[in-house]
């Protein structure tokens, strides 16, 4: 399900994607007291380039890989915003991924993956 809107509030949402994910919005999200279930082949919530915000609501999310995932795709996010944020503000979630490697929540950028010394930690 490919969500144009940015903003949903107050709905119920039954999801099923066999083949991908089960809600992929470029324009990111923020859900208002939402029951979201999704079962998906891959992520159950994914944005590119803008953030998650949910403020409250329930969350029922079966998937293989990541139930909740941002990415980022240019360094310029990496590095100077929040558009790869997960922002939680309430609510009630069971996430299972059933994947090797899957994952409830999962918010990082691709591309730019700066090297750190361990001095560099400590400053």
């Amino acid at each position: 399900m490919n969500i144009v809107s940015s903003s949903v509030a107050k709905v119920t949402l039954n999801v099923t994607s066999s083949a991908y994910n089960g809600i992929y919005t470029l324009p990111g999200i923020v859900a208002d007291e939402t029951t979201f279930n999704i079962t998906s082949a891959v992520d159950g919530i994914k944005t590119i380039d803008n953030p998650i915000t949910l403020n409250g609501g329930t969350y029922t999310i079966k998937s293989v890989v990541r139930g909740i995932r941002t990415i980022s795709s240019t360094s310029t996010y990496a590095t100077s915003s929040s558009a790869h944020n997960i922002i939680v503000n309430d609510g009630t979630y069971t996430i299972t991924a059933t994947g090797d490697d899957g994952e409830g929540f999962k918010a990082y950028a691709t591309g730019y993956f700066p090297s750190f010394e361990e001095t560099d930690l400590l400053a």
